[in-house]
């Protein structure tokens, strides 16, 4: 009798031990966007910092951007994000520069795998974060959607709706406008 009591002990330890892996792995494996959010906010702010005395985002591209050494994750003149993926910054999805007049910017993070996608797309913004923010657009390979406040695809974007339209095996790519 003694010996099955060890045999129904061990084998509780052994099933308590795997169901402890398993719920730290399923915990841990999920994309965490916070970093990458608060980079893209910091980008925001530092571009505003630089321009407040300017009329217009005037000349703003991601050259200029490394250049002034604004920005201090870059490899080989590239802007990178906290995934490691290229950020672009300017106009329209290949950061065009802001030509005179222009009064908001695009934030670009490109080259995005489905999770990443769906973990920035469906990121809940706080107040003082959705107040810079004019509108997103989600582009998968050619086609490209986009969101707003008043907008008919609006913001936030609900994670059921990132799933859907973020997509495996294509580059996603997130353009966020601020102003």
């Amino acid at each position: 009798m003694n010996g099955m009591k060890k045999k129904i002990g061990f084998f509780l330890a052994f099933l308590l031990v795997v169901c402890g892996l398993i719920l730290i792995f399923w915990l841990k494996s999920g994309i965490n966007a916070e970093k990458p959010i608060a980079q893209l906010f910091h980008i925001s702010q530092e571009v505003r910092q630089h321009f407040k005395n300017r009329p217009d985002y005037w000349g703003l591209n991601s050259d200029f951007f490394t250049e002034k050494n604004l920005i201090n994750k870059s490899n080989q003149h590239k802007m990178l994000n906290e995934f490691g993926k290229e950020i672009v910054i300017g106009t329209d999805f290949d950061g065009y520069k802001v030509m005179p007049g222009g009064r908001s910017f695009d934030i670009v993070y490109k080259n995005l795998n489905k999770e990443e996608c769906v973990a920035l797309l469906s990121y809940k913004l706080s107040e003082e974060q959705s107040v810079s923010l004019l509108s997103l657009k989600l582009k998968r390979g050619e086609d490209v959607i986009e969101f707003g406040w008043g907008a008919e695809n609006k913001l936030p974007v609900s994670t059921d709706v990132a799933k859907k339209l973020c997509q495996e095996n294509v580059q996603n790519e997130i353009l966020w406008t601020f102003e």
